[in-house]
């Protein structure tokens, strides 16, 4: 590529001193030549600051200071945010190796895609990769009706001019489903490309078993189900297809049961948006 559009990459962090810097140098590191870092800590009272001090001469805008939460900070980065393409990445997740190049790359050959996820990806407290999972179809339909169909931040981007049509920011009255509130915005006006390689990394804490974060399961399943219920429609299409896609299951081989099943996703939904490396070709194909 002879010009690199600017990624706009949002960090939004609060009292995550033990994976701070881990986060910062997963973007950091790859030297993509047009980063805009915004980093919005929220008055954090371990030693997260001292990590943002540390890597500020990187940051393109930084502040520490009181929020209400997740959303304000969010918030604060989209009202700071110039570049081409958009991204959240948590203070304590990470993004993959070369990730920002490959999203560069594909945003710059396809201008059709106006949002894109990667494969999603499962990390430990180590940083150990844990689970590299496929993709949900991402049929906008099924991700609206299936409560267990959702989006990976840490591997989701989106074009700035997306967000302007959508509306820009998140909706606190959502969280902590805002993100996938977002997304349902998204949808209603273009569809969300799956791109086969990893891009980002959630991480999932051993300490999630706390009484804590099952009451914050639980509000975030609440705020989940909200959102997919304001935003479904084609109720009857959706019943009409898993049915036929039951029936599939009826067929005496395993390898015609898959052809049917993927015969009746498309005859519903059409063809999935995909785009894969060809390492033959030495290019990104889009289909």
């Amino acid at each position: 590529m002879k010009t690199y559009p600017k990624i706009s990459l949002i960090f939004p962090s609060y009292n995550k001193g033990d994976f701070t810097e881990i986060a910062l140098k997963s973007a950091l590191d790859q030297n993509y030549p047009n980063l805009e870092l915004i980093v919005i800590d929220g008055a954090s009272n371990d030693d997260t600051r001292a990590i943002l001090e540390k890597y500020s001469a990187h940051f393109a805008y930084y502040v520490s200071e009181p929020d209400s939460g997740e959303c304000e900070a969010l918030n604060k980065g989209f009202a700071k945010a110039t570049g081409e393409i958009w991204a959240i990445l948590n203070a304590d997740d990470i993004l993959m190796p070369k990730s920002l190049f490959n999203v560069a790359e594909i945003f710059s050959s396809f201008p059709q895609v106006q949002w894109i996820t990667g494969k999603p990806v499962t990390i430990d407290e180590n940083t150990s990769i844990k689970k590299v999972s496929e993709h949900y179809l991402p049929h906008k339909e099924l991700f609206f009706y299936n409560t267990s169909r959702t989006i990976q931040l840490e591997s989701t981007f989106w074009r700035k001019e997306l967000s302007e049509k959508a509306g820009v920011g998140v909706n606190p009255d959502y969280h902590p489903a805002q993100d996938h509130q977002m997304w349902s915005r998204f949808y209603q006006h273009t569809p969300l490309y799956i791109v086969h390689t990893v891009l980002g990394a959630f991480r999932k804490s051993e300490a999630s078993s706390t009484t804590s974060d099952h009451e914050f399961k639980a509000r975030y399943v609440k705020r989940l189900l909200e959102t997919k219920k304001e935003y479904r429609t084609g109720l009857w299409k959706y019943i009409s297809f898993y049915v036929l896609y039951g029936l599939c299951g009826l067929s005496i081989h395993v390898s015609i049961e898959r052809r049917l099943r993927k015969l009746v996703r498309k005859l519903f939904f059409g063809s999935l948006r995909e785009i894969h490396y060809d390492f033959i070709k030495s290019k990104w194909i889009a289909k």
